[in-house]
């Protein structure tokens, strides 16, 4: 301790190789912390990504399900839901998968059921199905909505229409 003390306190100065290890040590430092800081953001933007893609597909989860959950004369070809009447959008309403987005499809036109501006970082939605249950309760029909986004997330539900 005694010798660096005294080291410090003369004029003379740093030899080129204390130079030398002294930026070899810095060096080594910014690459461990440089890589250490790009890991950290790559597992911050997965976990954003990750979360938004479950957000977004709760959410068209749910708009669905209010207009299932209500909907009369509910159409349906090999388990497939193909048209239904909804109070919202009225006759021949069907929901369809178009662009990576879904669409409320119906007589008066053609909707997104969420707005464009929330499918965010690439978002899409890959799979989209409603298919009525084969074994309905005696007081509805019993309506699964599937969702799949292109991140391989996804929801599923069953939904139960109480005017079927």
């Amino acid at each position: 301790m005694k010798a660096l003390v005294k080291k410090l306190k003369s004029k003379d100065g740093f030899t080129l190789v204390e130079m030398l290890a002294a930026v070899v040590l810095l060096g080594f430092l910014v690459l461990v912390v440089g890589s250490g800081t790009s890991v950290a953001m790559r597992v911050y933007n997965e976990t954003i990504r990750y979360s938004e893609s479950c957000t977004i597909s709760a959410t068209i989860l749910g708009a669905c399900e209010n207009e299932l959950r209500f909907a009369y004369d509910i159409r349906d070809t090999d388990g497939n839901v193909n048209a239904f009447t909804s109070n919202d959008y009225g006759e021949d309403t069907r929901f369809e998968l178009e662009d990576g987005m879904v669409h409320v499809v119906s007589r008066s036109g053609n909707v997104l059921l969420l707005g464009e501006k929330v499918y965010t970082n690439g978002l899409r939605v890959s799979k989209f199905s409603v298919k009525i249950n084969e074994e309905t309760p005696p007081y509805g029909k019993m309506i699964t909505v599937n969702i799949q986004m292109n991140d391989g997330n996804g929801v599923t539900a069953e939904i139960l229409n109480v005017n079927g």
